[in-house]
This record gives structure tokens, C-alpha cells and sequence, in this order.
């Protein structure tokens, strides 16, 4: 351990050096300058110290005040590259019908029983957060198991499937369109930009316990897509 003093204790005579009183130095008040010296060097240390803290302070409070008004700005990366992955998903899925957000949210608030939302991501993902009334459906599954689940649910309703981004929802709606339709379903269409742009747009998402504003950004590859990177989680909030 290091002492506050600038030394072990006893490191002279480690090193076998001379003390003051040895050397006969006492007389010519060199020991009491050492002492002034060092009192004056800690007091300056002390005074650097302050100024250094005053100094980052001062630095901190600076740039908050600079960028607090436009710290929204920092999310327009992530929405501009969540925009243009949006665009590629619908190109690589062409004919397939999306409904944006918006759209979704507004047939949502209103309470319109003509919607069957499914939620297409895994386990872990679904128990972080989902869309108001979301089911949940295996991303995986085919058209005979979601007829299995939802043949009873779908007649003369839409069908709206969401994923992270819409890659998963766009390849599962593909798959069951067909079928859905075969059972009286209206429609069936892809989120577009998925609970990543419904999380980004700050719209609502609950949890078992209720409303939450947290999402599981499927890995962290994924996470450059999602603004508010403080409401990021790949775990379930604690109940």
C-alpha cells in the first residue's frame, strides 16, 4: 500500500539512506523546509485536482447545453437506416401489402375487432415487450400449424404480421396468405419497419405485467436500427 505521504513507510531505510536527524541536518532546518515543501506541494496538488474537476464540469455542462435542444438528432441514423432497410424489404417482397405503424396504431385505438395481430419472433423476444393484443406465432411456422391455431379467429378480419424489421413477418405472410384467405380472412399484410419502427416511433408496447417501453433488439447487429438505445433489453423487466 502506497501512503498518502508519497512513500511506503520506512522506504529510506529500506534503501539504506541517511535520515535528516543523521546526517546532523536538523540545525541548518532542513527537516522543517521538507515538511513546508511537502505542505506546499499537497496543497497544490489539492488545488490542480479542483481545478481539472472544475474544468470537465465545465466541459459537460457545455455540451448539454450546445446539443440538449437537438438531442433528438442522435436518432435520425438509426430511423434513416431502418428506412432504407424498410424500402429493401418491400422490394424483395413485392406484392405483398404492408400497413405502416400509423395506420396500425389508429385501427388499434379505436378498438376495431376486425384485426388479428401476430407477433412473429421468438419466445424471448415476445416476453420483452409486443404490440397491444399480439399473439405470438413460431417465425418458422408453416400454413397447416397457423391454420391450427387461428382457423377460428381469422374469418372476415385482417391479418396483420410483425416482426423485428418485417423480414420474418414478410416471408410468414407469404407462406399463409393463401390459406388465411381460404378461411375467410380479408386480408393478411406485414408491419412495416416491424416493432422496431413502432418502438422507434414511440408507440405503446406492454408485457405480461402492462404497458413498457422497452424492446429486444434481436441481437446486437440489430440494435443500429432501434434510436432510444437506452430502452434496448434482451431480458424481461423485473417483476
Amino acid at each position: 500500500m502506497i501512503a498518502r505521504g508519497g512513500g511506503q513507510p520506512g522506504y529510506g531505510k529500506q534503501l539504506g539512506l541517511a535520515t535528516s536527524k543523521g546526517l546532523g541536518l536538523k540545525g541548518f532546518g532542513v527537516t522543517g523546509a521538507g515538511r513546508s515543501v511537502r505542505r506546499r506541494g499537497t496543497a497544490a496538488a489539492g488545488w490542480c485536482n479542483h481545478v481539472v474537476c472544475f474544468g470537465v464540469a465545465a466541459i459537460v455542462l457545455a455540451a448539454l447545453v450546445l446539443l440538449g435542444p437537438g438531442i433528438e438528432a442522435f436518432s435520425k441514423p438509426a430511423n434513416d437506416a431502418l428506412s432504407r432497410l424498410e424500402v429493401d424489404i418491400a422490394g424483395a417482397h413485392r406484392g405483398l401489402p404492408e400497413i405502416t405503424t400509423q395506420q396500425l396504431e389508429h385501427r388499434i385505438s379505436r378498438g376495431a375487432p376486425g384485426v388479428v395481430l401476430l407477433d412473429a419472433r421468438m419466445d424471448e423476444e415476445f416476453k420483452v415487450s409486443r404490440l397491444p393484443g399480439a399473439l405470438r406465432v413460431d417465425p418458422d411456422a408453416g400454413a397447416e400449424d397457423i391454420l391450427a391455431l387461428f382457423r377460428d379467429k381469422v374469418r372476415g378480419r385482417d391479418v396483420v404480421v410483425y416482426c423485428s424489421v418485417g423480414v420474418r413477418s414478410s416471408k410468414l405472410a407469404e407462406r399463409v396468405t393463401s390459406v388465411l384467405k381460404a378461411q375467410g380472412a380479408r386480408s393478411v399484410a406485414s408491419l412495416r419497419g416491424g416493432i422496431f419502427r413502432w418502438h422507434n416511433d414511440r408507440r405503446q408496447l406492454r408485457d405480461e405485467a402492462g404497458p413498457v417501453d422497452i424492446v429486444h433488439p434481436y441481437s446486437w447487429q440489430w440494435e443500429k436500427f432501434l434510436s432510444r438505445s437506452g430502452q434496448i433489453s434482451y431480458l424481461p423487466r423485473s417483476k
